[in-house]
Protein backbone atom coordinates (compact mmCIF):
# COMPACT_ATOMS: atom_id res chain seq x y z
CA UNK A 1 0.00 0.00 0.00
CA UNK A 2 0.90 3.30 -0.93
CA UNK A 3 -0.17 6.91 -0.79
CA UNK A 4 0.73 10.94 -0.42
CA UNK A 5 -0.55 13.63 -0.07
CA UNK A 6 -0.43 17.59 -1.69
CA UNK A 7 -0.36 20.34 0.15
CA UNK A 8 -3.22 22.30 -1.23
CA UNK A 9 -3.08 25.57 0.73
CA UNK A 10 -1.45 27.85 -1.88
CA UNK A 11 -4.33 26.53 -4.43
CA UNK A 12 -7.15 26.65 -2.09
CA UNK A 13 -6.20 30.86 -1.17
CA UNK A 14 -5.46 31.66 -4.55
CA UNK A 15 -8.95 30.81 -5.25
CA UNK A 16 -10.46 32.42 -2.86
CA UNK A 17 -8.66 35.27 -3.54
CA UNK A 18 -9.75 35.03 -7.10
CA UNK A 19 -13.39 34.21 -5.69
CA UNK A 20 -12.96 38.06 -3.35
CA UNK A 21 -11.76 39.53 -6.44
CA UNK A 22 -14.61 38.37 -8.29
CA UNK A 23 -16.95 40.14 -5.94
CA UNK A 24 -15.39 43.10 -5.54
CA UNK A 25 -15.42 43.45 -8.79
CA UNK A 26 -18.70 42.54 -9.87
CA UNK A 27 -20.19 44.87 -6.74
CA UNK A 28 -18.64 47.98 -8.29
CA UNK A 29 -19.82 47.18 -11.88
CA UNK A 30 -22.98 46.48 -10.76
CA UNK A 31 -23.41 50.05 -8.64
CA UNK A 32 -22.83 52.27 -11.42
CA UNK A 33 -25.43 53.19 -12.86
CA UNK A 34 -24.10 53.66 -16.41
CA UNK A 35 -24.78 50.52 -18.90
CA UNK A 36 -21.20 49.09 -19.01
CA UNK A 37 -19.59 46.51 -20.88
CA UNK A 38 -16.03 44.96 -20.95
CA UNK A 39 -14.75 44.16 -24.51
CA UNK A 40 -11.75 42.16 -25.38
CA UNK A 41 -9.07 42.90 -28.06
CA UNK A 42 -11.10 41.55 -30.42
CA UNK A 43 -14.74 43.44 -29.27
CA UNK A 44 -15.97 40.17 -27.65
CA UNK A 45 -18.00 41.31 -24.77
CA UNK A 46 -16.20 40.11 -21.76
CA UNK A 47 -18.22 41.54 -18.88
CA UNK A 48 -21.43 43.44 -18.22
CA UNK A 49 -22.94 45.10 -15.74
CA UNK A 50 -26.81 44.68 -14.19
CA UNK A 51 -27.94 48.12 -15.69
CA UNK A 52 -26.16 46.90 -18.98
CA UNK A 53 -28.64 43.70 -18.83
CA UNK A 54 -31.52 45.81 -17.79
CA UNK A 55 -31.69 48.12 -20.99
CA UNK A 56 -31.03 44.93 -23.42
CA UNK A 57 -34.13 43.08 -21.35
CA UNK A 58 -36.30 46.35 -22.14
CA UNK A 59 -35.02 46.67 -25.98
CA UNK A 60 -34.71 43.55 -27.45
CA UNK A 61 -37.15 43.62 -29.56
CA UNK A 62 -35.41 46.38 -32.10
CA UNK A 63 -33.70 46.90 -35.18
CA UNK A 64 -30.18 46.78 -33.66
CA UNK A 65 -30.16 43.44 -31.49
CA UNK A 66 -28.98 43.18 -27.68
CA UNK A 67 -25.19 42.25 -27.11
CA UNK A 68 -24.15 39.91 -24.46
CA UNK A 69 -21.34 38.48 -23.14
CA UNK A 70 -19.49 36.41 -25.57
CA UNK A 71 -20.89 37.88 -28.43
CA UNK A 72 -18.85 40.22 -30.91
CA UNK A 73 -19.95 44.14 -29.95
CA UNK A 74 -18.20 45.21 -33.15
CA UNK A 75 -19.18 42.41 -35.32
CA UNK A 76 -23.39 43.71 -34.25
CA UNK A 77 -21.86 47.04 -35.07
CA UNK A 78 -21.21 45.75 -38.42
CA UNK A 79 -24.84 44.42 -38.50
CA UNK A 80 -26.39 47.36 -37.53
CA UNK A 81 -24.47 49.09 -40.41
CA UNK A 82 -25.68 46.74 -42.96
CA UNK A 83 -29.48 47.38 -41.46
CA UNK A 84 -29.26 50.92 -42.49
CA UNK A 85 -27.79 52.22 -38.65
CA UNK A 86 -25.49 54.59 -40.76
CA UNK A 87 -24.49 56.33 -37.11
CA UNK A 88 -23.25 53.32 -35.69
CA UNK A 89 -20.62 53.71 -38.46
CA UNK A 90 -19.11 56.65 -36.35
CA UNK A 91 -19.61 54.58 -32.99
CA UNK A 92 -17.80 51.57 -34.77
CA UNK A 93 -14.79 53.74 -36.32
CA UNK A 94 -14.59 55.20 -32.25
CA UNK A 95 -14.23 51.78 -30.69
CA UNK A 96 -11.83 50.35 -33.42
CA UNK A 97 -9.68 53.31 -32.46
CA UNK A 98 -9.37 52.82 -28.87
CA UNK A 99 -8.57 49.36 -29.08
CA UNK A 100 -5.95 49.81 -31.74
CA UNK A 101 -3.97 52.46 -29.80
CA UNK A 102 -4.51 55.48 -32.11
CA UNK A 103 -6.96 57.26 -29.82
CA UNK A 104 -7.06 57.38 -26.30
CA UNK A 105 -11.05 57.34 -26.27
CA UNK A 106 -13.69 58.11 -27.96
CA UNK A 107 -16.97 59.74 -26.78
CA UNK A 108 -20.05 60.17 -28.57
CA UNK A 109 -23.32 61.08 -27.96
CA UNK A 110 -26.91 60.06 -29.43
CA UNK A 111 -30.13 59.64 -30.02
CA UNK A 112 -32.21 56.55 -28.74
CA UNK A 113 -35.98 55.77 -29.47
CA UNK A 114 -36.21 53.33 -26.25
CA UNK A 115 -40.37 51.36 -26.36
CA UNK A 116 -40.97 53.98 -23.64
CA UNK A 117 -39.69 57.30 -24.98
CA UNK A 118 -36.97 58.98 -26.86
CA UNK A 119 -33.71 58.85 -25.25
CA UNK A 120 -29.95 60.39 -25.29
CA UNK A 121 -26.85 58.91 -24.21
CA UNK A 122 -23.43 59.72 -24.04
CA UNK A 123 -21.20 56.67 -25.10
CA UNK A 124 -17.71 56.58 -23.85
CA UNK A 125 -14.94 53.90 -24.73
CA UNK A 126 -12.01 53.97 -22.75
CA UNK A 127 -8.97 51.70 -23.20
CA UNK A 128 -8.06 48.67 -20.22
CA UNK A 129 -5.19 49.67 -18.76
CA UNK A 130 -2.85 46.06 -18.55
CA UNK A 131 -4.39 44.09 -21.27
CA UNK A 132 -5.81 45.01 -24.71
CA UNK A 133 -9.18 45.59 -24.75
CA UNK A 134 -11.96 48.35 -23.87
CA UNK A 135 -14.79 49.46 -21.56
CA UNK A 136 -17.77 50.82 -22.73
CA UNK A 137 -20.01 53.11 -20.81
CA UNK A 138 -23.57 54.53 -22.24
CA UNK A 139 -24.69 57.19 -19.67
CA UNK A 140 -28.19 58.44 -19.62
CA UNK A 141 -28.14 62.10 -20.59
CA UNK A 142 -31.84 62.62 -21.41
CA UNK A 143 -32.77 64.63 -18.43
CA UNK A 144 -29.98 67.10 -19.35
CA UNK A 145 -30.76 67.26 -23.44
CA UNK A 146 -34.40 68.20 -22.31
CA UNK A 147 -33.63 70.60 -20.21
CA UNK A 148 -31.26 71.60 -23.38
CA UNK A 149 -34.29 71.64 -25.52
CA UNK A 150 -36.71 73.35 -23.28
CA UNK A 151 -33.99 76.13 -22.69
CA UNK A 152 -33.88 76.92 -26.44
CA UNK A 153 -37.78 77.12 -26.92
CA UNK A 154 -37.70 79.49 -23.87
CA UNK A 155 -34.95 81.48 -25.87
CA UNK A 156 -36.99 81.20 -28.93
CA UNK A 157 -39.81 82.12 -27.03
CA UNK A 158 -37.88 85.27 -25.73
CA UNK A 159 -36.73 86.36 -28.92
CA UNK A 160 -40.18 86.22 -30.40
CA UNK A 161 -41.81 88.38 -27.36
CA UNK A 162 -38.94 90.77 -27.71
CA UNK A 163 -39.35 91.32 -31.44
CA UNK A 164 -43.10 91.58 -30.65
CA UNK A 165 -42.26 94.65 -27.84
CA UNK A 166 -39.81 96.27 -30.42
CA UNK A 167 -43.03 96.14 -33.29
CA UNK A 168 -45.20 97.38 -30.65
CA UNK A 169 -42.24 100.46 -29.04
Amino acid sequence: LCGFTTDITDRKMAEAALLSSEIFTSGILNSLSAHICVLDKDGVVLRTNDAWNQFARCNSNRAVPSIEVGQNYLDVCRQAIAGGESTVQIILEGIEAVLAGSEPSFTQEYGYDSPDEERWFVMRVTPLKETRGVVISHTDISARVRMEQTLEEHVLQLSEKQKELESLA
